[in-house]
């Protein structure tokens, strides 16, 4: 049985439906999600919030990508086809397109999303998402748990918790809330 609870996940840990459910064995704050709490500020925030709905012994998890300089250079504004699909529901063309831009400084990525859905040989409808990521660093995200009081126990390089090495392009972090916490 599960529950959805929409909110704002730096401030999960506020939440009445979210607290009175808890304390957790476990949270995990996956696929990149953690890219679009755009400042460090917030990225932050995401882990005391964790942090306070974890049980003592409770463990958090942490999942991001980490660009190695290859996948940065593609962040120039240049406009990317990503992919070509029909949507088996309606039989369109549906294609994604994309631009990025990098700030190596702030380590802040805009992002232009572009889709276009029609019929081959027709008038297509195009929509437009824009966002913006902020790439965090393997140091940053130990500082984060560590400052909201977790105990890290490990940072992997991929899914199957192997040790994070130069060149791996994710960073999987387990942090545990201490016992006597």
């Amino acid at each position: 049985r599960m529950e959805l609870v929409e909110g704002d996940l730096t401030e999960a840990h506020a939440n009445p439906a979210v607290k009175a459910a808890g304390p957790y064995q476990l949270a995990i704050l996956a696929l990149n999600s953690i890219l679009i709490l755009n400042t460090p500020e917030r990225q932050r925030a995401a882990l005391r919030s964790l942090a306070g709905l974890l049980a003592p012994g409770g463990l958090a998890v942490v999942d991001t990508w980490i660009p190695v300089p290859a996948d940065l250079t593609a962040f120039d504004g240049r406009l990317s086809l990503d992919w070509l699909r029909t949507d088996p529901e309606t039989g369109n063309e549906v294609t994604k397109q994309s631009a990025a831009w990098f700030d190596p400084v702030s380590r802040i990525v805009t992002l232009v999303t572009l889709f276009d859905e029609g019929r081959p040989g027709e008038s297509t409808v195009r929509w437009t998402r824009n966002g913006v990521l902020r790439f965090v660093t393997v140091d940053e995200l130990i500082s984060y748990a560590t400052d909201a009081g977790l105990l890290v126990e490990q940072v992997a390089g991929d899914h199957e918790l192997n040790p994070l090495a130069p060149g791996s392009d994710r960073a999987v972090l387990l942090a545990r809330k201490p016992q006597s916490a």
